[in-house]
């Protein structure tokens, strides 16, 4: 069977994306996962979509003291073993919200 320079570049093509897929999925732990969800849905309640800058704002918020304790390069770098520390940090920064948002009340 003769192979034409198309059908291997595709074929090298589709075989890369897939690998690279793969690399990309494997490194990000379920547990970042489940973490990450809980903080998008969040920063949606603090906001009121995604959309709205106000969301990407608390998600930095949240995400950058996350990336500097763990001393990530990248969000998505958090490995299972690090979790119950990023959803500490995240923890304390709720709290650390609600409680300004009381202060300001009382005021």
């Amino acid at each position: 069977m003769i192979i034409t320079e198309d059908q291997l570049k595709r074929i090298i093509d589709d075989r890369v994306r897939v690998q690279l897929e793969e690399q990309r999925n494997a490194k990000i732990s379920r547990g970042w996962l489940q973490l990450r969800s809980e903080i998008a849905d969040y920063c949606k309640s603090v906001s009121h979509c995604e959309s709205d800058p106000v969301y990407s704002k608390v998600q930095n918020a949240i995400y950058l003291p996350i990336k500097y304790a763990l001393k990530l390069g990248r969000i998505d770098e958090v490995r299972d073993d690090q979790i119950d520390r990023a959803r500490q940090i995240f923890n304390v920064i709720k709290l650390i919200r609600s409680e300004t948002a009381v202060n300001m009340r009382i005021r």
